[in-house]
C-alpha cells in the first residue's frame, strides 16, 4: 500500500476521490476514511481548513518566530555558567 505523495505533488488539498490520497491523509490525521469525507465535506478539501476542523485553530504564531517572554525560568540553562 502507497501510504505518501510522490515528491511534488502536494497541492494544499485533499482529494477524497483518489484513493491513496484519503487514505495517506486520514492517517496523518488521525482518522478514518469516512472520518475525513465527513470533515472535507463540512469545511471543504483545503488542508489547513481540514487540519483547523480536526485539531482546533493553530497556536497564535504558529510558525513565525518565538515571541521574546517577559518572565524567564530561573532554573533555565541560559548558556553561561551558573554560580553555585
Amino acid at each position: 500500500m502507497h501510504l505518501t505523495p510522490p515528491a511534488g505533488l502536494h497541492s494544499g488539498t485533499i482529494n477524497i476521490a483518489v484513493t491513496w490520497e484519503l487514505n495517506y491523509w486520514a492517517t496523518r490525521l488521525g482518522l478514518t476514511p469516512d472520518e475525513l469525507i465527513v470533515v472535507v465535506a463540512e469545511v471543504g478539501n483545503n488542508l489547513t481548513d481540514v487540519r483547523e476542523a480536526v485539531f482546533g485553530p493553530a497556536p497564535r504564531g504558529f510558525g513565525e518566530a518565538p515571541v521574546e517572554r517577559k518572565h524567564c525560568d530561573p532554573l533555565a540553562d541560559t548558556g553561561g555558567s551558573r554560580k553555585q
